[in-house]
C-alpha cells in the first residue's frame, strides 16, 4: 500500500507542476519535486532516491512521520484516513438483490440466477431433466407391443419404419409401434428392417 500512496503522490506532483509551470516531469524529476514539497510544505525530509524505491515497490516507508507527510500532501490527515478512503473507492458495496417470491417460485430462480451461474445452471438442468422424464413417460405410454404377422404394414408409404424391435430378458424378439426403450430391459429399440422381417417374422 505504501507503493500505491507514493504513486498517487507522484501523479499529483506531475499534475501540479504541469499546471503551474507547464513542465512534464519524468519519474526522477517527480521524485525530486515531491521531496522538495514534503520538506517545504510539511516539514518532512525524505530523499528522491528513497521515493523512487518505494514507487518501484522495492521498499516500504519505515518512518511514520514521512508516511503522514505524504498523506497530508494528498489531502488526508492520517494514513488511516487514506486507507479508509481507498478501500471505499476500490471495494464498493454490492447491492443485495431483492427477493421477490412470484408464482411457482419464479422470484427464487431469478435470485439464484443473479447470485450464482452454477446454481442457475443446476436448476435449469433439473427442470430440463423433469421435462425429459415426463416426455419419456408419456412416450412410453403410447408405445404399444404388437404381434408380428406377415400381413402387418411395417413401413409407411415413404418407406419409413412403423415398427421397432428389441429382445426381452429371455432373448425373445418383441415388436412395438414406436421408438424408445424396451419396457423390460431398458435397452434402446431398433427400427424394423426387411432383413429382420424375413428372418424372424416371415421366414421364407
Amino acid at each position: 500500500m505504501h507503493q500505491k500512496i507514493v504513486t498517487l503522490a507522484f501523479e499529483k506532483t506531475k499534475d501540479r507542476v504541469k499546471k503551474e509551470d507547464g513542465i512534464s516531469l519524468s519519474k526522477t524529476k517527480a521524485a525530486e519535486y515531491l521531496s522538495i514539497f514534503l520538506k517545504d510544505e510539511h516539514g518532512v525530509i525524505y530523499g528522491e532516491k528513497s521515493l523512487r524505491q518505494v514507487y518501484n515497490g522495492n521498499i516500504d516507508i519505515s518512518q511514520p512521520e514521512v508516511l503522514k507527510g505524504i498523506c497530508n500532501f494528498l489531502g488526508y490527515n492520517t494514513y488511516e484516513d487514506f486507507l479508509a478512503d481507498y478501500k471505499k473507492d476500490n471495494n464498493p458495496e454490492i447491492p443485495t438483490p431483492e427477493l421477490t417470491i412470484g408464482k411457482r417460485g419464479k422470484g427464487i430462480l431469478e435470485y439464484l440466477a443473479k447470485r450464482s451461474r452454477w446454481v442457475y445452471g443446476a436448476m435449469t438442468g433439473i427442470i430440463m431433466s423433469i421435462g425429459i422424464s415426463y416426455f419419456s413417460i408419456q412416450h412410453q405410454q403410447k408405445m404399444i407391443k404388437i404381434e408380428g404377422t406377415c400381413e402387418y404394414s411395417y413401413f409407411d408409404k415413404q418407406g419409413n419404419p412403423r415398427v421397432w424391435y428389441g429382445k426381452n430378458a429371455h432373448g425373445d424378439l418383441e415388436l412395438f409401434t414406436s421408438y424408445g426403450l424396451h419396457p423390460e430391459t431398458g435397452k434402446t429399440l431398433k427400427p424394423i428392417s426387411n432383413y429382420m422381417i424375413n428372418k424372424y417374422i416371415c421366414p421364407k
